[in-house]
């Protein structure tokens, strides 16, 4: 973990998950179904995640109805930083609004912005990825993306 740094994460954590239906509902979305190892997939993320930045740099976009989830099974996420939507307005409007509150609260920090419901199996080899994506963020003024090599087109994503 980067000690020094000015750096937060946003785990994104709205969304109804539908796709996994009918595991996934809307009242249970699939961030918070126990799919691996008796964890939640918001969970593991945390734990991914929270290797990279002290745990008060973390915070969570959810709505009203999925706030009480996202407390229950992070209790290690302060209650200010889990940042709620009064109605879903899709992915766009949530970064936008929540990047704002975290730059009011950590002046000049560099972002990064992960879904909360992936399963990622290699997580030595995803936070050495996402260091250097932070320290190149830092060092430039270009926006990083990460993504996987498509094998096929998908309108899915």
């Amino acid at each position: 973990m980067t000690n020094d740094s000015n750096r937060a994460i946003l785990i994104l954590a709205g969304g109804a998950g539908t796709r996994l239906w009918p595991l996934s509902t809307d009242d249970n979305p699939k961030q918070f179904l126990k799919l691996f190892g008796g964890r939640s997939l918001i969970q593991m993320t945390y734990a991914r995640l929270s290797r990279l930045v002290h745990p008060e740099s973390i915070y969570v976009s959810t709505n009203e109805r999925y706030a009480r989830h996202v407390s229950e099974q992070l209790p290690e996420i302060l209650p200010d930083n889990i940042l709620r939507e009064p109605a879903r307005r899709n992915t766009a409007p949530a970064i936008a609004v929540c990047c704002a509150t975290i730059a009011l609260r950590q002046s000049g920090a560099t972002i990064g912005i992960f879904p909360s419901d992936q399963a990622i199996a290699d997580e030595e080899g995803f936070v050495r990825v996402i260091e250097r994506a932070f320290d190149h963020a830092e060092s430039s003024e270009d926006l990083v993306t990460i993504g996987l090599q498509p094998t096929e087109p998908s309108t899915g994503f």
